[in-house]
């Protein structure tokens, strides 16, 4: 049953196009992505140096503009994909994140006491 799956899994990924080594360099565009480097803070647009790279990480740019007393307002919001998370996957991808914890011990036990159940 196992290879049956692993089968139709490798046969998915191969007539869809998504490797390991596309999501773990997917995963590194989002985790290693400064936003100075892709936006201009001052306008919230893209920079001219920017490319795919740079601006993958960006999940969303709202720019909102609002009346004000000596003109107008204009707020600018930059949003970036979750950093933590990438970096998060990266790790457990390289091994350094272990959440399962072996407790098998083999050990002499020695009976000091019996319990008497009739009593």
């Amino acid at each position: 049953m196992k290879n049956t799956i692993d089968k139709a899994m490798a046969e998915r990924s191969r007539r869809i196009g998504i490797t390991q080594d596309r999501v773990l360099r997917g995963l590194a565009k989002i985790a290693f992505v400064n936003a100075t480097d892709a936006i201009n803070m001052d306008d919230a647009t893209k920079k001219d140096g920017a490319d795919r790279d740079d601006t993958a990480a960006i999940a969303s740019v709202k720019i909102k503009t609002m009346p004000g007393e000596n003109g107008d307002i204009i707020e600018r919001e930059v949003k970036i994909c979750d950093k933590l998370k990438a970096l998060e996957l990266h790790g457990k991808h390289l091994g350094m994140f272990n959440d399962k914890f072996n407790v098998n011990a083999e050990m002499a036990v020695k009976i000091v006491d019996d319990i008497d159940y009739d009593s």
